[in-house]
Order: structure tokens, then C-alpha cells, then sequence
């Protein structure tokens, strides 16, 4: 039974080694982690920053076309009404 016990230890001490081994590695995955999601917070930032920015190139290029497709509409209206006088 002596040697059962001592067996039984051997395995035990064995089994926490790994264990710290484990909580070891698993610090250090935690730390090689940290440095790429501050990455990818950055670049998360500034594509969010990209997509705003398109946003705003994109709603200025919109209403500058309706604006110019409104003067259009305007002058074609007017076109009009002078032909009708004219024929009149």
C-alpha cells in the first residue's frame, strides 16, 4: 500500500506541474493577445472612421446630384413655359 500512495503522489505532483504549466501558457496567450487586439482596435477605429468619412463623401456627392437634377427640372420648366408663350 506504501507504494500505491507513493504512485498515487507521483501523479498528483505531476498533474499540478502540468497544471501550473497550463496557467503559465495561459498568461502568456492572454499577453500575445493584448498587442494584436490593440491592433485590431485601431484599425477597427479607423475603418469606422472610413465608413463615416465615406458616409459623408457619399451623402454630399447624392445631394449635390439631386441639386443639380432639380436646377435641370427647374430650366426645363422654364424651357416650357417660354416655348408655350412663344406658340401662343
Amino acid at each position: 500500500t506504501g507504494e500505491a500512495q507513493e504512485a498515487t503522489s507521483k501523479v498528483k505532483r505531476k498533474k499540478k506541474r502540468k497544471t501550473k504549466k497550463d496557467e503559465g501558457h495561459k498568461d502568456t496567450e492572454a499577453e500575445a493577445e493584448a498587442p494584436n487586439s490593440d491592433i485590431l482596435a485601431a484599425l477597427n477605429m479607423d475603418s469606422a472612421e472610413a465608413l463615416e468619412q465615406r458616409e459623408l463623401v457619399r451623402t454630399a456627392f447624392v445631394e449635390g446630384n439631386q441639386m443639380q437634377d432639380f436646377e435641370a427640372e427647374l430650366e426645363k420648366a422654364e424651357r416650357e413655359e417660354e416655348e408655350k408663350k412663344e406658340d401662343s
